[in-house]
């Protein structure tokens, strides 16, 4: 059996090791590193003792013996000589004999003298206590004899030569002893046992406050967080002055007390201290949250680091630990967290406020913009036709009115609170407004909507009529849009009490639609909430509707509820009192006659006296609308192009006659309004100056007033509350003039619309010339947009010129913004923006408003956004130029414009799309074959049964257009399969592709539903793709939609073109 290699391999390793550790052993270097710290300071104290007599020794400061011997012979020998040479120059040499031999007999260290001629002659004298043969007289020891010379009258006579006894006689052990080393090693071995005893004792009562050097205690004391230092058995080593500080307790007391003994906070104390694992495992621990009473008694929360500390031998001597006080931070994380609940709640009610006022605006948006077109289109309506129909636009932009006034008011959304104001009311006469607003959603489905009173009902209530409007605007919305069949019916009645201020009233609305559970039915009320999400994606919406119905019926006092069976409808139930004793009931009869029944009572005009108005606005449609309404008032206006103009203007005029009135905008070139009011305010101007801004957000009257203007009003400009403020200002009077025109109207009759086709239309081409360095856009580019028309009444001559003032003004404005945005001029892209929102909508194209309005925005916050709002600006001027060349000029005869040399031009398609809705069922629609790509599969016929259909709001009963959109409806298909994909892989670089081109070309085909699923996805593929599942669940619904829409659509005649 093989062994594998890695065991092997392993196995020699673990060998190696073996061999290692005992080679290690026999290593002394081994032994000595396992010695005590004593043991090794004790040896270097030693050692330096010995160096440090060494040192000595070669520097002189310690005698050498031999040294000292061989000076003292010389300086006998010296000695002697000297009395010898005096004793031969008194010729005494006996003397000088007896006298050596007397100096051998008396020093023992002398062994004997000799004395010599000069020059190593014969010897005169030799002592008796050693001879020395004359042979040998040539011999000199250097180290035991010392030879002096004896001096006669100046010259050397002879020579002494001393012999001493040698200083080598002796044991080794003798001369090693008078040796110097061995006084230093004396030391070095001395001194070691006494450094180690003394090392020893002198460790244990150490101070350790005392072993840190000063200057580090210092620095230590500096640092703001509390420092301790841990011996290995817990006990407090250091402590610096902020901990000390802490516990208010001196740092020398501190030191040796236990750690664990200080107040650690019971509800943070763990098992065991947080510093253990860094002693017993010589590991850092970071980041422990531990607590500590402080000298007053207060919790304190520190993060705590332990870091080991190792000893000579590398064991864990101790453990340092640093205390950062976290607890103020605490408590602001706390309260951050309650900051950050706070904020997430208001942004959740605003979030949830906006998308119900984008819910709620789209409906009384389709009734405006419905019977606006019926008006427009339909010559052959009747004047009490004529009378209902703006009755009902009236109503819808008054509640459209109401809702943005909501969305603008922003303290209100950050609140989360919608307000309401009791007022009497006519309940039934709401009631049929919302069912005039919302019959042609009606209509479209084939429903039948009705209002049933089934008691005698109060002719007044007590409530908010706006938030009762909305509430039940609401609740049949909802019915219409759960009911594929049958009805939606409004059921009103009075439930009388004792006390007539506590009666109430009922307001059901029946529908005959899907039902709910008992399940779905607890929590349909929540906010975002649908009954199921098959229901979400069947049928859309934000499941806010009936989450605000509830808030609004409970802020008037009453309460809503619901009963339902699934399968067969449901029954939703608002209760209100009637909160007021001042009221009469009245029979279903009269209630139901007076509602088949619309009357325009007045007509509102006012009386003015002469008077001179000034008008200062930089936009030329804006400036000729105020003197096309103020002349219509029999009053005088000039007219001035900025602030500079205006200020000379009113100077000039404080001469002659001044001005009774200033009309002045606010963001103009050359001189802004600001400046210019000061100006005025300052050369004694006191002409009343009211200010035109486009600016509508909540606090900026108070920046208005205060620069000086009188008043303001908001852009587009409202005509009652313009003709009031002049009859203030002036002294007019306001007059309603009393016109009794009433007609029997059957509320559910909504005509049906006819369009001519292209052939028969009197069109006439509007030659609308921007200027010379404007380009002309063919009439062809028109092709397959969708016009958007003026709202203003341009079959009024007056009015129309307004409107032709600003055609070429905005392609201009379109081009200078193209640059700005290029060349990274935002201040020129917001002032454009700013004069694009406000000016449009006073010629009434107000979907200029919400795109320049985010165009002034991102200007000064978010200029990435900058390019594709261009891009949605121009497409929205495309459709303006459209509308505006299929504009009539007023007052012309109609005749047949000749195809061939007239451009084409775009009729509206609202009356085609009801044309078609409301198609008998005995029309013969031929299905048209749309032969998607052969890897595309095709939707069969019964897999649209149940599906409301989309049209295209092109002409398709023009063969031209209907070619178009049969291009587009397989590629839809297609594409729809390659967004699945997309979404599945992630690949949101693909996804946001397909939105893209999605929402362009639907758009351009007349299905404008795909705009704002496709825009919300290109968003998400970039912010949020969580969300792109259900986006193309409900982009998948709307192109079933779609499909069914092409599917219903007649495929027109080849000679219709």
């Amino acid at each position: 059996m093989s062994v594998p290699d890695s065991v092997v391999k392993q196995g020699v390793r673990t060998s190696d090791r073996r061999i290692l550790s005992r080679l290690a052993v026999l290593n002394p270097m081994h032994h000595i590193r396992k010695l005590g710290a004593r043991f090794h300071i004790a040896m270097g104290l030693s050692s330096f003792v010995s160096s440090v007599m060494l040192i000595a020794m070669f520097i002189g400061l310690i005698p050498n013996q031999e040294a000292v011997l061989q000076q003292s012979r010389t300086a006998l020998s010296e000695a002697i000589a000297t009395f010898g040479s005096v004793l031969l120059r008194e010729g005494d040499v006996s003397g000088l004999r007896y006298s050596l031999e007397f100096v051998v007999e008396q020093n023992p260290d002398i062994q004997g003298i000799e004395l010599r001629r000069d020059r190593g002659g014969d010897y005169l004298f030799q002592s008796e206590a050693k001879r020395v043969a004359s042979a040998e007289s040539s011999i000199v020891i250097l180290t035991d004899d010392v030879k002096v010379p004896l001096m006669q009258r100046g010259r050397e006579w002879g020579a002494l030569i001393f012999k001493f006894e040698s200083s080598n006689n002796g044991s080794w052990l003798e001369r090693y002893w008078n040796s110097p080393l061995f006084l230093i090693a004396f030391m070095g071995f001395a001194c070691f046992p006494l450094f180690y005893l003394f090392l020893g004792k002198m460790l244990k009562e150490l101070n350790p406050s005392q072993a840190v050097p000063s200057r580090v205690r210092s620095a230590l004391d500096t640092i703001a967080e509390a420092l301790l230092v841990l011996d290995s058995g817990g006990n407090i080593v250091l402590a610096n002055a902020a901990f000390a500080q802490l516990t208010g307790m001196p740092p020398e007391s501190l030191l040796g007390m236990p750690a664990g003994d200080l107040p650690w906070a019971a509800e943070n104390q763990q098992e065991k201290p947080v510093w253990e694992d860094s002693l017993i495992n010589a590991t850092p621990t970071r980041h422990n949250k531990i607590g500590l009473t402080d000298a007053s008694g207060h919790v304190r929360t520190f993060i705590v680091n332990c870091s080991p500390v190792f000893a000579a031998d590398n064991q864990v001597g101790g453990v340092l630990i640093s205390m950062d006080d976290v607890t103020q931070l605490e408590e602001q994380e706390i309260l951050l967290r309650e900051s950050m609940q706070i904020a997430e709640e208001a942004s959740q009610a605003k979030s949830a406020f906006l998308s119900n006022m984008s819910h709620e605006i789209r409906t009384p948006m389709t009734a405006i913009l419905g019977f606006t077109e019926v008006m427009r289109r339909n010559n052959g309506t009747s004047e009490s036709e004529r009378l209902d129909y703006l009755n009902t636009i009236a109503n819808s932009g008054q509640h459209l009115l109401e809702l943005i006034n909501d969305v603008l008011d922003l303290s209100k959304v950050e609140s989360g609170a919608m307000e309401v104001e009791l007022l009497p009311c006519d309940c039934p006469k709401i009631a049929q407004e919302v069912v005039r607003v919302l019959q042609s959603k009606a209509n479209e489905k084939h429903i039948e909507l009705s209002i049933e009173v089934l008691t005698d009902f109060p002719d007044v209530i007590v409530a908010d009529p706006s938030r009762l409007r909305q509430v039940i605007t609401n609740l049949v919305g909802n019915a219409i849009k759960f009911t594929d069949s049958g009805s939606v019916l409004i059921r009103l009645s009075f439930m009388v009490q004792a006390v007539r201020e506590q009666s109430r009233i009922r307001i059901d609305i029946v529908d005959s639609g899907i039902g709910m559970s008992e399940e779905q039915q607890g929590r349909i009320f929540e906010a975002f909430t649908q009954a199921s999400a098959s229901i979400s994606r069947r049928f859309g919406g934000t499941g806010l509707g009936l989450s605000i119905s509830r808030q609004l019926t409970e802020a008037m006092n009453g309460t809503l509820s619901v009963s339902s069976t699934e399968g067969v409808g449901s029954t939703f139930h608002v209760d209100l009192p009637v909160a007021t004793e001042d009221f009469l009931l009245q029979s279903p009869e009269d209630i139901l006659g007076s509602l088949n029944k619309v009357s325009i009572q007045t007509r509102v005009t006012w009386d003015l006296p002469a008077s001179r108005i000034l008008v200062v606005d930089d936009g030329p449609e804006n400036r000729l609308l105020m003197s096309v309404v103020l002349g219509g008032l029999k009053l005088t206006v000039e007219l001035a192009e900025n602030g500079k103009e205006g200020l000379d203007a009113a100077v000039a005029a404080m001469v002659k006659e001044p001005y009774d009135l200033i009309f002045m905008d606010i963001q103009m070139p050359v001189m802004d309004g600001y400046e210019a009011v000061s100006q005025m305010r300052k050369a004694g101007i006191e002409t009343p100056i009211v200010a035109l801004t486009a600016n509508a957000m909540k606090g900026f009257e108070a920046s208005i007033l205060e620069a000086g203007f009188s008043h303001y009003m908001v852009k587009p400009i409202d005509m009652d509350l313009l003709g009031d403020l002049l009859a203030r200002q002036l002294g007019g009077t306001r007059r309603e003039i009393e016109e009794n025109v009433v007609a029997d109207l059957d509320a559910s009759a909504v005509p049906a619309l006819e369009s001519a086709p292209l052939s028969d239309a009197n069109v006439e081409a509007i030659d609308v010339m921007p200027p010379t360095d404007v380009p002309v856009m063919p009439v062809d580019d028109f092709a397959g947009v969708v016009p958007v028309f003026s709202t203003l009444p341009v079959e009024i001559s007056d009015f129309h010129e307004v409107v032709a003032q600003f055609i070429p003004r905005v392609q201009e404005e379109q081009l200078r913004l193209e640059t700005a945005v290029q060349d990274d001029d935002h201040e020129t892209v917001a002032q454009i923006g700013h004069w694009l929102r406000g000016s449009g909508g006073n010629v009434g194209y107000a979907g200029f408003a919400d795109l320049c309005n985010e165009l002034e925005e991102c200007a000064h916050s978010n200029p990435a956004r900058l390019p594709d709002l261009l891009e949605q600006i121009k497409i929205y001027t495309r459709r303006v130029l459209a509308g505006w060349h299929a504009t009539p000029v007023p007052g012309e005869e109609v005749a047949v414009a000749d195809t061939s040399a007239d451009p084409v031009r775009v009729p509206s398609s609202d009356s085609i799309l009801d044309a078609v809705v409301d198609m008998p069922a005995d029309v013969n629609v031929e299905a048209v074959d749309v032969m998607p790509p052969a890897d595309v599969p095709v939707i069969p016929v019964d897999d649209f049964a149940g599906v409301v259909p989309v049209f295209s709001t092109l002409p398709v009963e023009i063969r031209d257009f209907h070619e178009v959109v049969a291009q587009f409806i397989p590629r839809v298909q297609e594409e729809q399969l390659r967004l699945e994909t997309a979404v599945q892989e992630g690949d949101y670089e693909t996804v946001a592709q397909i939105g893209h081109w999605l929402r362009g070309s639907g758009g351009n085909v007349g299905y404008a539903g795909f705009a704002d699923l496709c825009n919300e996805l290109e968003e998400c593929a970039h912010s949020n793709p969580a969300r792109l599942p259900d986006l193309l669940d409900q982009i998948k619904i709307h192109t079933r939609q779609v499909l069914a829409g092409w599917r219903a659509t007649p495929v027109p005649d080849a000679a219709n073109r």
